[in-house]
């Protein structure tokens, strides 16, 4: 089957920046790492995303371009959920506003946020052709995910922002998006689709049975028996850094936008009384607690809240008790599908940067492990833990054009195996660029 040059760009739920790499791959097994890098987003951006979701959030998904709307929920989301006070909110405002003015965006609304999104996904793609001395005649096709600010697979929503048409003009490159809406059309959760890309990694690395454990805004688990299909099960086990991020940037008023190391983690204790709240109160979807919820599903990161008790918490306690109650749900949620935990756990997404939810992890393992369990770092394997996001949708970018699967009933839980994606073909006659 034809060989691709593929490059994949993902920016996650914890909205820090954009991953992106470059793969060969023919969408099955042929697989060939060829580099990766990072754009990260400065603070005005990462703030003005995190409102965008809120906005959308508020509306359950349905898109108002208002500028005026959005500027209204975006003080709201200043002031609930950063706990700013007028002053510090307006400073915020003009800080935002003046960011997005020196791209010559004139307003604070959803439009100018995806076009900005898209520009810096543009920016993203050049300093990988960059950094690996290539030209853009030399790629064949872009995975461009978007950024996620809704996901509603009951109600048939699903929202990535950034706009394909504008990102292939940019590039000169050939784009599939969308890959999400297919699945959710046909039943599924759209979520997760890392697993069938998971798998092609772990037969190679031969480090099955094993589930590899995503921690990004969001956690999910891909579970993996054996090298075909229905060897794979997968979902959204919880929170990835979400709770832990939303609740640093409550706590900071906006100071800092994640516990950076676990620095705050690690000085703080885990209060047992928060964590039996938390798996009570912090995630109940459509009037069920997820948590005990059977797969398939999936989250989004608006369905979580945090409980009002951790207002009185301090900075440390709460991000210790955070940080083990991600990992707690990890190893909860891989209870209600298997009755033994397999051999290797292989921790990947920028979560597991935070020393402080590996350790974790590890130690919730250890009162429940029965048998020796390896924990691999990713990157003990060769994965490029920064860049295998968006490896996976390059790699589904392939899979399809060629009409391939992208989700299994057993990884989404749609009604019959279904590839995906819109395919955005580059026009030089159509292009500004």
């Amino acid at each position: 089957m034809s060989i691709y040059q593929t490059i994949g760009l993902m920016s996650g739920t914890s909205m820090d920046g954009i991953d992106v790499a470059l793969i060969e791959t023919d969408g099955m097994c042929h697989l060939v790492n060829k580099g990766s890098t990072f754009l990260p987003y400065v603070k005005e951006f990462q703030i003005l995303l995190k409102a965008s979701e809120f906005f959308l959030g508020k509306s359950s998904g349905r898109i108002n371009k208002s500028s005026k709307l959005f500027q209204q929920a975006f003080i709201e989301y200043l002031t609930t959920r950063m706990s700013l006070n007028q002053s510090e909110s307006e400073n915020i405002q003009k800080n935002c506003k003046y960011y997005l003015q020196k791209f010559e965006t004139e307003e604070l609304s959803i439009t100018a946020i995806e076009q900005h999104s898209t520009y810096l996904h543009y920016l993203a793609v050049t300093k990988l052709l960059d950094k690996l001395n290539l030209k853009s005649s030399q790629i064949d096709l872009i995975g461009y995910h978007g950024q996620t600010l809704f996901h509603d697979p009951k109600n048939k929503i699903t929202i990535q922002l950034g706009n394909a048409a504008q990102l292939a003009a940019l590039t000169h490159i050939d784009v599939v998006n969308n890959f999400r809406q297919n699945d959710i059309n046909h039943g599924g959760q759209g979520a997760p689709l890392a697993p069938l890309y998971h798998q092609i990694l772990a037969l190679r690395d031969k480090v099955t049975p094993c589930v590899v454990v995503n921690c990004g805004g969001i956690s999910n688990l891909t579970i993996i028996n054996g090298n075909e299909h229905e060897d794979i099960l997968a979902y959204d086990a919880g929170p990835g850094n979400c709770l832990l991020d939303n609740f640093v940037r409550q706590k900071t008023q906006g100071e800092k936008m994640m516990d950076v190391n676990g620095q705050y983690a690690f000085a703080g204790a885990v209060h047992d009384r928060l964590i039996k709240l938390l798996e009570t109160e912090s995630c109940i979807k459509h009037g069920k607690n997820y948590y005990q919820q059977i797969p398939p599903k999936s989250l989004d990161a608006n369905d979580f809240s945090l409980p009002k008790e951790f207002a009185a918490v301090s900075l440390f306690d709460g991000a210790a008790t955070l940080a083990y109650f991600t990992a707690k749900c990890l190893v909860d949620s891989l209870a209600l599908t298997q009755t033994c935990i397999p051999n290797y756990w292989i921790l990947v997404g920028g979560g597991f940067h935070n020393p402080a939810i590996v350790a974790a992890l590890k130690s919730v393992l250890e009162t429940k492990r029965a048998i020796a369990i390896k924990v691999l770092l990713a990157k003990e394997l060769g994965w490029d833990i920064d860049g295998l996001e968006a490896e996976i949708f390059a790699y589904l970018a392939v899979r399809s054009v060629k009409n391939l699967p992208l989700s299994l009933p057993k990884t989404t839980g749609v009604s019959i195996p279904v590839s995906g994606g819109d395919f955005l073909k580059f026009n030089v006659r159509n292009s500004s660029g």
